[in-house]
């Protein structure tokens, strides 16, 4: 299960023309009552990570000149079933044209282009994937949030492109959500032991799951 490996695409934040989640961001923060001086700082702090991860998505793509996600998804398919202890995998299709278009992996081998190109995938996107089930930060959430919980609905909501469901799930977690982040210190920023920005990743989540 959950072979789709995660999105390739980053969205930099450009403070002369944020995007319409950029801009709940923002507003959410006042609402907290956060200093225009620390609502600059932070975004500022979002401009140079977003920037590097673009940066690293571009040379990613360039050196295995990857179009779509879909390439992504075939290889981690395959290195899923080159391991002789698995025999299957469990794929969700979202319309009849991608059965289609995954079928034909059944039976094919992971080549070694293939296999370098998960390893560099692994090497470039680490830090802006959030482990299903690893809980290592909640300890440090004055809140408790369910950070995992919430990654795994943003996960079903881009990469399974189960919107309504992924949303009905959120919608359950009522005051533990992540609105909670938004004027938040962070601390789990530095307890997650894959260097993920957790915060900026909640803050992404509750603005998909958030109608």
């Amino acid at each position: 299960m959950k072979t789709s490996p995660g999105v390739l695409k980053v969205t930099p934040f450009d403070p002369e023309n944020p995007t319409d989640e950029q801009v709940r961001m923002i507003e959410r923060m006042r609402k907290r009552g956060m200093s225009e001086e620390s609502i600059i700082e932070r975004m500022h702090r979002r401009v140079q990570r977003d920037e590097e991860a673009k940066q690293k998505t571009e040379r990613f793509a360039e050196k295995f000149k990857i179009k779509t996600e879909e390439q992504l998804h075939k290889a981690s398919i395959r290195w899923v079933l080159q391991n002789t202890d698995m025999h299957t995998v469990c794929v969700s299709f979202s319309d009849f044209d991608l059965i289609d278009r995954i079928i034909p992996v059944s039976g094919t081998n992971l080549s070694n282009t293939d296999s370098l190109f998960l390893k560099e995938y692994r090497l470039a996107f680490h830090d802006r994937y959030c482990r299903h089930g690893c809980t290592r930060c909640i300890a440090s959430c004055p809140r408790q949030v369910p950070v995992s919980t919430i990654m795994r609905y943003a996960y079903y909501f881009e990469c399974q492109r189960r919107e309504k469901y992924a949303i009905g799930k959120y919608d359950t977690i009522n005051r533990q959500n992540a609105s909670h982040c938004v004027a938040c210190d962070a601390p789990c920023n530095d307890s997650c032991p894959y260097g993920i920005n957790v915060q900026a990743q909640l803050l992404r989540a509750h603005s998909l799951l958030t109608l």
